[in-house]
């Protein structure tokens, strides 16, 4: 009846909400609160016709328009449907076609990469989209787990401007962004994905092995961090989300290269734990904490050498004089 009166969405699940100014009151109000319902639908996509490219959430955590806002705000297709978006030519190559309404900056590379690398490797099929109710493990409404869903506070806001900052190499800002978002290959991540595995941290040799662990609470990552806090000459209470390093690292209190760098370090301290990680893991080698810290300071200077802040400044400088750099006279 509902559907009748006021038609369907092009979707073809949702009536259309009310547009104009009077009337239908109790309507009015469901379609006030169907944004409640929405957030708790996701989306599974088979052919890619009734599925909202940016704003239905179909693939990772979040809406694609809330993960890569820059790329949303300057597509002219905002509104589109996956298939509407997707080609694919006679090689049976796939090409996204977001339709920017301007070029390309450095600012939108962070962005850029992290949406190429979700839509790598998805392919539609044959099968109609469908949808499901991601509060119950059956897929199906309820109404207390709606109840609880309103009653939620709001996720934080994600930082776009902290992680996705232009004076980290975009490979970089990748990264954070997957460690923000709980996407690298952690040992518990692998158990999550059907994959039989030794829970054990190569570092430590004690604990578990999870994003939050490796780079914030293994004994190793701790010890770190900790020689890094008490070169910048801070007390520093270690926070228990990874999320939260680069969150609170604009810090204004330290010298010109003191500020550059400590605006660098998260990314280059969970860079090289990462790599070590991999190293110990792979390679079966590995390095000892002065070995870290001296790598720590080689990717914090060759990524500042264009930057105006390190003008003048030699790797030796950060080596023996890093104390003397990096705090205010």
């Amino acid at each position: 009846m509902i559907a009748e009166k006021y038609g369907m969405e092009e979707n073809g699940w949702d009536p259309k909400p009310i547009r104009a100014p009077y009337g239908t009151g109790l309507w009015r109000a469901v379609c006030n609160r169907s944004v409640i319902f929405l957030a708790g639908l996701k989306y599974k996509v088979g052919n890619g016709a009734r599925t909202k490219f940016w704003t239905d959430l179909w693939l990772g955590d979040m809406t694609l328009a809330v993960a890569f806002p820059r790329l949303y705000a300057s597509s002219r297709k905002q509104g589109a449907f996956i298939s509407d978006i997707i080609h694919m030519d006679s090689n049976g190559i796939i090409s996204w076609d977001l339709d920017l309404s301007r070029r390309i900056y450095e600012e939108d590379m962070g962005e850029v990469a992290g949406i190429t690398h979700l839509l790598e490797s998805f392919r539609l099929s044959d099968e109609e989209d469908s949808r499901f109710w991601k509060l119950e493990k059956s897929g199906e409404f309820t109404v207390s787990s709606c109840y609880q869903l309103c009653h939620k506070s709001p996720p934080p806001d994600f930082p776009h401007k902290q992680v996705w900052d232009p004076i980290a190499p975009t490979k970089i800002t990748f990264f954070a962004w997957q460690l923000h978002h709980n996407a690298i290959m952690t040992q518990d991540n692998m158990a999550k994905r059907g994959h039989v595995v030794v829970n054990r941290c190569v570092m430590c040799r004690m604990n578990a092995e999870s994003v939050n662990h490796l780079m914030i609470h293994c004994p190793i990552a701790s010890e770190v961090w900790n020689i890094f806090f008490d070169g910048f000459g801070v007390r520093w209470a270690m926070h228990k989300d990874v999320s939260q390093l680069f969150q609170e690292r604009l810090n204004k209190s330290f010298s010109k290269e003191g500020n550059h760098l400590w605006r660098l370090l998260p990314y280059a301290v969970t860079w090289t734990l990462w790599n070590e990680r991999n190293q110990r893991i792979f390679e079966d080698s590995e390095r000892n904490i002065h070995q870290l810290i001296l790598d720590i300071k080689a990717s914090l200077f060759f990524w500042s050498t264009s930057s105006k802040n390190m003008n003048g400044k030699h790797f030796q400088e950060l080596v023996s004089k890093w104390e003397i750099l990096v705090r205010k006279e």
